[in-house]
């Protein structure tokens, strides 16, 4: 079930991204990078397995402990901080996610953050998926909602039903990205992560901790 936390904030994240680097090593930024297997870096195992599952990776880099990744898929941007020590600890990955999405009267930029529950057996690798439908769908469905609704609050029913809607199928689609993520970080970082089912994170799934919507 997807938890109803929601909050209508700005993200610093989405004002600051990730500063450029060198290229070429594990610290460095690969920007605007949308790598083939004829590239030089495709000889990186783990930018390879990202590359075999069509994300256009904008961003990697080393940012203290943890790791920067910026990719899209599907039309829509994802911001991943990963630090090694607190995925072990606390079993899941934030997502920052954005989308410009136009209507028949603005352009709008929807930006939301999810907290996604990594799962015993999400290392487990999956076909790879061109698109997301159930993630547009919430993201678009929302964004129709604030054409006549000034604020949204997790107690709205239409933002409610809207998540009732597409709660088990964005469940399914972040595991599918969680699975992405955890084989990357594996490969790049040469360890194996072990997850486990416990009573402190039984039941917990994907919850959506902000919300904000602009036109542009």
């Amino acid at each position: 079930m997807l938890e109803k936390i929601i909050n209508i904030t700005s993200s610093s994240e989405y004002k600051n991204p990730p500063k450029s680097g060198k290229h070429g090593s594990k610290s460095g930024v690969f920007r605007h990078a949308n790598f083939s297997l004829s590239d030089s870096i495709s000889f990186s195992p783990a930018v390879a397995f990202m590359t075999s599952h069509h994300w256009k990776l904008n961003v990697f880099e080393k940012e203290n402990d943890k790791t920067v990744i910026d990719f899209e898929l599907d039309g829509i941007r994802f911001l991943v901080k990963v630090s090694e020590i607190d995925l072990a600890k606390h079993q899941d990955i934030e997502y920052s996610v954005t989308k410009n999405v136009e209507t028949t009267k603005h352009k709008i930029l929807v930006r939301v953050q999810f907290i996604s529950f990594v799962s015993a057996d999400t290392a487990r690798k999956l076909d790879p998926r061109l698109t997301l439908p159930h993630l547009n769908n919430f993201l678009n469905d929302l964004t129709e909602i604030s054409t006549y609704v000034l604020q949204l609050s997790e107690n709205h029913p239409l933002v409610q039903n809207v998540i009732e809607k597409e709660a088990e199928q964005l469940k399914s689609e972040f595991e599918y990205l969680n699975s992405c993520i955890v084989n990357f970080l594996e490969m790049y970082l040469s360890k194996k992560f072990v997850f486990s089912l416990t009573d402190k994170n039984q039941g917990k799934h994907l919850s959506l901790s902000k919300l904000n919507i602009s036109k542009i």
